[in-house]
């Protein structure tokens, strides 16, 4: 038997904080054409069990259209048995009427459910651990499918907390979470396997790196336990670069050290990229930071430009200076300014004095 686990799809999600809003509708229609491409792999696949280990959607009121969508994509393949637990984000969530749901997709509750699919034992609830876990057949192999964050020890204080404590030695083979939003996997004991497939989409640059979903594969015995395989399969990844700016004396000498910094990221044109601009630059040199953005949207989907780099100034830099310049900066540095304010209104400023207009 064949079976995909995926987790944390997030539809829905508004995607703005990043995006300008043209991108971010394509981008959300992203999001969903990729589940719908999961589904289609896993009917080429041969896969008969679909796991959506919470968050399916963004909110707990995804609306209508999407929820027409995913019933449409449940309904086109009638082969695969879908079973879908409520995450943080989309707990509570108001499901169609259930005349309208197709008999192969099962929404798990928070009272513990079980289904025998033969090969396997799945056991689900949306109530993280706050039911406790039920008595398992050991001589299955079981599933157990939940949503949360494992935690060693005290799980005070911790949202949505799965305590391994309660889950090991307890009968599972294969225990499929969702809620992190990068691929990881372990042990909890000498049978559990635990595995969090990360969000099968980057939506922000905190979920840079490779996206996919987990294939599982079994043959019902014990003594052949499941083999796992991670899948990439995103439509774009997203990548963070720093560049520094120490040093830096020209526009052609930014633009090389940022060309280095990307060289190794594969497909651009289908790639995010965020470069983080850092390191201490001397008042001579204005970068452009604009500029920069508009080379590298030449080469890659979207680009976002973080500038944390500081104008370097000392007493030497304004004493001779008789000039306009030179009276703006002593003025400055005598007002007092918090450092980092003061280089930024610095930079500002001598903007301002080469004519340039501000985006303020």
């Amino acid at each position: 038997m064949k079976l995909i686990h995926t987790a944390d799809l997030h539809l829905g999600s508004g995607l703005e904080s990043n995006l300008p809003a043209e991108l971010a509708r394509k981008r959300r229609d992203e999001l969903y054409l990729t589940f719908s491409r999961m589904v289609d792999y896993a009917t080429q696949s041969g896969v008969e069990v679909f796991l959506i280990a919470g968050d399916l959607f963004d909110t707990a009121t995804p609306g209508r259209e999407l929820w027409s969508r995913v019933i449409r994509t449940v309904c086109d393949h009638p082969s695969i048995r879908f079973f879908c637990i409520e995450g943080n984000h989309d707990r509570e969530t108001l499901c169609p009427e259930p005349e309208n749901i197709p008999a192969h997709f099962v929404w798990i509750g928070k009272e513990w459910s079980s289904f025998d699919l033969g090969e396997v034992v799945l056991w689900g609830s949306s109530a993280a651990l706050e039911v406790p876990l039920p008595e398992m057949d050991a001589s299955r192999v079981n599933v157990v499918m939940l949503h949360g964050q494992l935690t060693a020890g005290s799980a005070a204080g911790v949202p949505d907390a799965l305590p391994e404590n309660l889950l090991t030695h307890r009968g599972i083979d294969y225990l499929a979470l969702g809620h992190l939003h990068s691929f990881l996997q372990g042990m909890l004991d000498d049978r559990c396997r635990y595995c969090y497939p990360g969000c099968p989409e980057g939506r922000g640059f905190d979920e840079c790196g490779e996206k996919g979903f987990v294939l599982l594969e079994t043959t019902g015995r014990r003594s052949q336990p499941l083999e796992t395989h991670f899948v990439p399969f995103s439509q774009r990844q997203l990548y963070t670069v720093e560049v520094s700016l120490t040093g830096c004396d020209s526009e052609s000498t930014l633009l090389r050290l940022t060309d280095d910094a990307v060289a190794g990221i594969p497909h651009p044109s289908d790639s995010m990229l965020k470069v983080e601009l850092t390191g201490d630059y001397q008042p001579e040199w204005q970068k452009d930071a604009v500029f920069l953005r508009a080379v590298l949207s030449e080469r890659f989907w979207f680009v976002k430009i973080k500038d944390r780099s500081r104008m370097c100034l000392t007493e030497a830099d304004v004493a001779g200076d008789v000039s306009l310049r030179g009276e703006f900066l002593r003025l400055l540095a005598e007002s007092g300014e918090e450092e980092e304010d003061a280089a930024l209104i610095a930079e500002m400023g001598l903007r301002a004095l080469k004519g340039e207009n501000l985006d303020i």
